[in-house]
């Protein structure tokens, strides 16, 4: 007779002939043959099965790990799997996706294209990798950079769908926030002047197909280096932001506010047929700061001058529409302020004018070519000479005689009238004394001063230092009152 018992299945490590090991499942039972007790057992190599388990196991801790989030998903695109990480970044637990399409995460932000291209690239046996924007379970929105794969069998056929993910959210904001600071003002979040111009040669570029005009406004805050000056730069920071959100509102649907720099902006209109169709846009423009500005409990007021140049009457250059807007500024400014210019010709060799002034005035001084002339000064009684006035000529070897209408304003905005005013007082000193000497002791010359010298503070300090110096150098005595 013969009966038996199955026995327990247990790994063990065998050593085979030549040395090597490898594990086996090892079986055994016990049987009896004849009421005598015997073994008898099955060894089966599972080395490659074991291996197999353990690189699936490795693998397994591996994805659940990973920081990038692992979706896999049947081909009826339902989740059969996610790992810890989709868990973080979306909020959903594996449970509540478990059976769903991965559609649950969408924003609905991509365009349907890109799914269809997805897809597409899935069907064919491709991958597909880009960036899309997603949704957590919390409403907020993520990006994400995904491959996506289709998982074959060794026949070709798929069985699966796996799409690994990283979460970008963080260098998306960092991009944006380098675009923000690159084609952005900080303090006005306006445009600032890169992307302006950028903007300027698109709109060129649209109304050259469309056969339209472009205007380019150019505004300039009226007197704004007073209230910095005055009351603070954190209070003119304040007023730029008002004044930025002012003009913001005036303009059009379309078009562009930009500020260049300090307190100038650029207005950008396309889709123009006149130009005269930029006329109302800048009243409304020079309206919308009638109104004050209310700044730390004070009421500010503030004007603009706005400077017109039209594509393609005045140029078609990006750099020309803005350099002739900015003179026709300029004669708003000079034409009393709070008011707007377009572009003519006229304005254009004015400036031109102006920059060889401004250019020729640096150094004339070294250059000693400024004199002093004396327009007598009569006494109707007598009909003797009994004084005279002083008056400032300038000769240049490139622009000839220049009239002191031209080049007195220019000396007093860039801030040399106060070394020429010092010459002309200097000089005038000199042949007061002379006359006084061989003419007439009670013979005065006036001396013209600029307002721009009456806010120099050292200015009767060196008014007296000139006398005396004159004085010192001469047998002259000044007169009282002189």
């Amino acid at each position: 007779s013969k009966s038996s018992k199955e026995g327990v299945p247990i790994e063990v490590l065998l050593q085979r002939k030549d040395g090597s090991t490898f594990i086996a499942e090892v079986v055994g039972k016990m049987i009896e043959i004849n009421g005598v007790s015997h073994v008898l057992g099955t060894i089966r190599d599972i080395t490659a099965q074991v291996e197999a388990e353990e690189q699936i196991r490795t693998l397994s801790e591996a994805i659940e790990q990973s920081p990038v989030s692992v979706m896999i998903t049947n081909t009826r695109v339902e989740l059969e799997y996610v790992n810890s990480a989709f868990e973080k970044v979306t909020g959903y637990s594996f449970a509540e996706v478990k059976g769903r399409n991965p559609s649950i995460i969408q924003s609905k932000k991509t365009p349907p294209d890109v799914y269809y291209g997805i897809w597409q690239a899935l069907n064919n046996g491709e991958t597909w990798e880009g960036e899309l924007l997603n949704r957590k379970k919390d409403g907020s929105f993520f990006w994400e950079y995904c491959h996506f794969a289709p998982v074959m069998d060794e026949n070709g056929n798929t069985r699966h769908f796996l799409a690994v993910k990283e979460d970008i959210t963080k260098r998306k904001e960092q991009e944006q926030l380098i675009i923000q600071q690159a084609h952005f003002d900080n303090l006005t979040r306006l445009p600032n002047r890169f992307l302006s111009l950028d903007r300027l040669s698109q709109l060129i570029s649209e109304a050259q197909r469309n056969d339209e005009k472009v205007a380019v406004l150019f505004l300039d805050l009226d007197d704004f280096k007073k209230i910095n000056d005055s009351l603070g730069h954190d209070t003119g920071d304040k007023l730029l932001i008002e004044a930025s959100s002012r003009l913001g509102q005036v303009i059009r649907k379309g078009d562009t506010v930009g500020r260049l720099g300090g307190d100038e902006f650029i207005i950008l209109l396309g889709g123009l047929d006149y130009a005269a169709d930029a006329q109302p846009i800048a009243e409304n423009l020079l309206q919308c700061f009638r109104q004050a500005f209310p700044i730390d409990g004070r009421e500010l007021m503030l004007t603009a001058s706005i400077g017109i140049a039209i594509y393609p009457d005045d140029s078609d250059s990006v750099s020309e529409l803005l350099r002739k807007s900015d003179s026709a500024m300029y004669h708003s400014k000079e034409s009393g302020r709070n008011t707007y210019s377009y572009f003519t010709e006229q304005m254009n060799s004015e400036v031109s004018r102006r920059l060889e002034l401004e250019e020729q005035i640096h150094g004339a001084l070294g250059r000693n070519e400024f004199s002093l002339q004396y327009q007598p000064q009569i006494d109707l009684n007598s009909g003797q000479i009994m004084g005279a006035e002083a008056l400032l000529r300038w000769h240049n070897p490139a622009l000839g005689q220049v009239s002191p209408v031209e080049f007195i304003p220019i000396a007093e905005q860039t801030g040399l009238i106060i070394p020429i005013g010092q010459f002309v007082l200097e000089q005038a000193l000199t042949v007061t004394a002379q006359l006084h000497k061989k003419f007439d002791p009670n013979f005065r010359i006036a001396v013209n001063l600029s307002p721009r010298q009456f806010r120099d503070p050292g200015l009767v300090e060196y008014i007296e230092q000139a006398i005396n110096k004159a004085v010192n150098n001469s047998s002259w005595k000044s007169p009282r009152g002189c």
